[in-house]
């Protein structure tokens, strides 16, 4: 259920002193907007709508003969979800300065239906990730800034036991001085006992490949930044994509356990603290966020500040289908088939030459006398 600025001005916030005055855009269970106070103060304001489609509600007033309070009953479990989850695993985080800030929320009853109500969020405003690493001028530096802040934001939810399982570029956003801050807990669930997974969540470009076999833990999060920070510095595209290959082939490649190539000039130990983030046996990634962010700062001491990021006239921000893709070496180069196809072809010329040169040599009588051919031109041709 799509949300308009002019449904919500209708609808009315129930924080006192605040206004919506713009769209900022729609995400799968939401809308979000710029709301400002009388006092001049400016936060972004997520509406979630319960339930989320027009569908569900309709199948839900058909079945309780079009009763709204019975019908906003069915979707009480849901309601509480999502406050109860999504909402309450941001906030226990909110002294973190890399997670988003949430500063209040409430549910709010749609004048015109009873059975439709709204969670509204208001929460602090943010700058989208590709927007600001998409600046001419980005520097490697500063997307491993991104990774660093990221990646401090995973030490903090370790300590709380909790899995955000849904990092990806739409879920990191920027704040006006430049701080990199983990947006979205939707999908995030406090670590079992066991330290393992097994429900199936994420987004398929950025999960790791443990998730779709339907085991995890903490270090899908660590693949997911690894992806996330590749994409970024290999010219917005994921592993493997370029030429024929597309997003698709890139993940389906990933998830067979094809290893990711070095990205073509970056720095050689961001290469190495990446490639180690999206290796395909969890075991050979880092342990843990706290290992990885002593290593980023590491690296981040002795970088220098100037080196651009790669970048690319077709990025693949939106994954297509595609033709299979073609084979390639480890090292970008030819692959094993194009290399004999090249071996077979030379080999047939030079069968042909050889041929025309013995028949060229030993006249007879099986050949005719034919002095308006000249088989020199004939061999100098298939020569060139």
């Amino acid at each position: 259920m799509e949300i308009s600025l002019k449904m919500l001005q209708k609808i009315g916030l129930p924080f006192k002193d605040w206004r919506p005055v713009k769209e900022l855009g729609v995400g799968t269970y939401g809308s979000v907007f710029r709301i400002e106070s009388k006092y001049g103060d400016v936060c972004a304001l997520k509406v979630i709508p319960i339930p989320t489609s027009d569908a569900d509600l309709y199948d839900a007033l058909n079945g309780c003969g079009n009763d709204p309070v019975k019908a906003r009953a069915s979707f009480d479990y849901q309601l509480n979800m999502v406050r109860d989850r999504e909402i309450a695993e941001a906030k226990q985080c909110g002294d973190c300065p890399n997670i988003y800030k949430i500063y209040e929320d409430a549910v709010v009853e749609d004048p015109g239906n009873a059975a439709q109500r709204y969670i509204m969020v208001r929460m602090e405003l943010l700058n989208d990730l590709k927007t600001y690493l998409s600046r001419p001028g980005t520097s490697q530096k500063e997307v491993m800034k991104m990774m660093r802040d990221i990646a401090s934001a995973l030490v903090y939810m370790e300590r709380k036991r909790i899995l955000h399982r849904d990092i990806k570029t739409a879920n990191i956003m920027v704040d006006g001085r430049g701080v990199y801050k983990l947006t979205d807990f939707g999908e995030a669930r406090t670590m079992q006992m066991n330290g393992s997974h097994t429900s199936f969540r994420g987004t398929p470009y950025y999960m790791a490949p443990e998730v779709q076999r339907g085991k995890y833990d903490n270090r899908a999060d660590i693949y997911s930044l690894g992806i996330v920070t590749y994409y970024f510095l290999n010219g917005r595209k994921y592993p493997f994509v370029g030429g024929s290959i597309r997003a698709n082939d890139g993940y389906e490649m990933r998830m067979r356990g094809q290893r990711c190539p070095a990205i073509p000039g970056v720095d050689r130990e961001v290469n190495r603290i990446v490639l180690r983030c999206v290796a395909y046996d969890m075991n050979e990634r880092y342990s843990t966020a706290a290992e990885l962010l002593s290593d980023i700062n590491n690296v981040l001491k002795h970088m220098k500040g100037g080196e651009p990021v790669r970048r690319d006239e077709h990025p693949s921000n939106e994954p297509t289908p595609s033709p299979t893709p073609t084979p390639r070496t480890s090292g970008g180069g030819l692959s094993p088939a194009a290399i004999v196809s090249i071996v077979l072809g030379s080999v047939a010329l030079l069968t042909l030459i050889i041929v025309l040169i013995i028949v060229s040599s030993s006249p007879g009588p099986d050949i005719p006398d034919r002095p308006d051919i000249d088989w020199r031109n004939i061999i100098n041709w298939q020569n060139r």
